[in-house]
């Protein structure tokens, strides 16, 4: 059975939605900024897109596709680095304190700086819960309203005789036309009598809705209102992204119509207008839910004109440039310029990777390990020794450290050798000096320059130099 609860506890989780709603605020309040310089100045289908890209940064972690290159003492990626460094798990801290007391040895100042106060510490534990409780009111509140307004429209439901590609129903509940159903939508008309140019124009603005597949939007933003419900801006975003669907809407049926035939549907607009709110639900899309809106839309489609190339230009550099912040903002640390390398030893082969203690390889003493960068070695590797203990933690004083010797091979091999080490006979615990339990950790420490190094962890088991019968 899934552990869901332990799966939402993972500070991986929480790092990623506080990431995506910090990324996706930023952007929003960008956009709120060009909205007046914008204005009618672009398409509306231009600025729909805009307000869906704002609308992923809430939902898509970037950070899972985007990594930047890792510069040493350079930030930057900032978001990502300050949620990094805040929101760890109590494995995660410990994980820290031990690579730390590893490298350095104990230093109360340095350990002291990587854990979080105890205060912060106790809140992340209830933010799983606390987001998950939001998060589940916010889907069952719009999910109730949704299935009870649908049952609604349901028990006063009638067939209408007209022609479309979509089912078409009357019905005295509806005050405007609606378009509602994600695997098989319906179109509901007010029960009332149209004329032609009426029916036509209203039937092309809902099956415009269906082709351009707006309800799947509508549901794609009640998700990211549930997982940041928390979050302000998203409800402000979700209200942007419903005008500008309407208006980019109406933009791609009056560019297939004439001056008269822009004039009929405005007048379409006019005439089935809502004289009364209806129930509210953000699963559908109204044709004329709201009479503040509508001197916007007469607006738009009196001033329309012909989309120039100029436009399309600004547009796709604009979307490019809300998508480019995104991925910039929200992207995580460890570009393609680190070392991927692979060690093998004895026949076997596994990843090197950075600091990684999970499973620890037992290798004969006078093994020789082997380094493959791939298609090109760093031009330095440099390879330092440190007796440890069995969770990877230094043992002794730094003293005890020593550089191996490193032979290089062809473009792409470095070399070392597993060798007899002073240090096994320090210790005073008679288990040290048993087959296989003694512990090594070595510091690989590689790169073209001193300003791009990057240093792996390498934890390997092996005999100790000294044996006690």
């Amino acid at each position: 059975m899934l552990d869901v609860t332990g799966f939402l506890m993972k500070a991986t989780t929480i790092r990623a939605m506080i990431t995506m709603t910090v990324v996706g605020s930023v952007l929003a309040a960008l956009m709120f900024a060009l909205k007046p310089l914008v204005g009618n100045r672009l398409p509306k289908s231009a600025q729909y897109v805009l307000w869906l890209t704002v609308l992923a940064a809430f939902l898509v972690p970037a950070s899972m596709f985007v990594k930047l290159p890792e510069r040493p003492g350079v930030s930057i990626t900032v978001i990502h680095d300050t949620v990094e460094k805040y929101v760890l798990s109590k494995e995660e801290i410990f994980d820290r304190v031990d690579a730390e007391v590893g490298r350095n040895g104990y230093h109360e100042e340095a350990v002291d700086a990587l854990i979080p106060p105890a205060w912060w510490q106790e809140a992340l534990d209830d933010i799983p819960f606390v987001w998950c409780f939001g998060a589940l009111l916010f889907i069952s509140v719009h999910l109730t309203g949704y299935l009870s307004f649908m049952a609604k429209l349901k028990m006063s439901n009638k067939a209408a005789n007209t022609e479309c590609r979509l089912p078409v129903y009357r019905n005295a509940f509806a005050e405007t036309p609606i378009l509602i159903g994600l695997f098989c939508p319906i179109v509901i008309l007010p029960d009332r009598e149209y004329t032609d140019s009426e029916l036509r124009n209203i039937i092309l603005h809902e099956w415009t809705h269906d082709r351009r597949g707006d309800v799947w939007i509508k549901w794609i933003s009640l998700l990211a209102g549930a997982l940041h419900w928390f979050n302000p801006l998203v409800c402000l975003v979700r209200r942007e992204i419903e005008r500008a669907c309407e208006l980019a809407c109406d933009e791609a049926v009056i560019g297939k119509l004439d001056k008269k035939g822009r004039q009929s549907y405005g007048d379409t607009l006019i005439a089935i207008a809502a004289d009364r709110r209806m129930p509210h639900t953000a699963l559908s899309t109204m044709m004329c839910e709201r009479k503040k809106f509508l001197k916007e839309r007469l607006g738009a489609i009196m001033e329309h004109k012909k989309t120039t190339r100029l436009a399309v230009i600004v547009s796709a550099a604009l979307v490019l440039l809300i998508a480019g912040c995104a991925a910039v903002l929200g992207a995580g640390t460890g570009g393609k310029h680190l070392p991927e390398a692979t060690i093998s030893y004895e026949g076997k082969s596994a990843v090197l990777t950075l600091g990684d203690s999970k499973s620890i390889p037992y290798v004969e003493l006078g093994s020789v390990i082997s380094l493959n960068f791939g298609e090109k070695r760093p031009a330095s590797v440099s390879v330092i020794e440190v007796i440890a203990k069995a969770d990877g933690s230094r043992k002794y004083h730094d003293a005890t450290d020593r550089t191996l010797e490193v032979e290089y091979s062809g473009s792409n091999l470095a070399t070392f050798r597993i060798g007899l080490h002073f240090g096994d006979a320090l210790s005073s615990n008679s288990a040290d000096y048993l087959p296989g339990n003694a512990f090594r950790w070595y510091r690989i420490i590689c790169g073209d320059n001193e300003k791009d190094a990057v240093e792996y962890g390498l934890w390997l088991r092996t005999d100790p130099s000294i044996k006690i019968d």
